[in-house]
């Protein structure tokens, strides 16, 4: 997994964190939007757990940019790269 991070103070209570990272969408995603599946991806894996010198993530607050999905050779998985927050 290869994570960046940039952070941002909020109100001295709430980090905003910058992540860019991979996500792979599966074929049974494929009947949602793309915007949705993304967001349901990034979720799960980052959701409720803790990431060395970012803390707790909760959820993810936006989705700032992703890249056009490539579809994975006989997997039918489309991998998107993105910055997320």
């Amino acid at each position: 997994m290869s994570v960046t991070a940039e952070h941002e103070v909020f109100r001295n209570q709430i980090h905003i964190t910058t992540i860019s990272d991979l996500v792979q969408i599966s074929p049974e995603n494929f009947q949602n939007p793309s915007i949705e599946s993304i967001e349901d991806n990034i979720n799960a894996k980052y959701a409720n757990k803790v990431i060395q010198r970012i803390g707790l993530c909760v959820c993810v607050y936006d989705i700032l940019t992703t890249s056009d999905g490539l579809i994975g050779h006989g997997t039918g998985i489309v991998n998107v790269n993105g910055k997320y927050m």
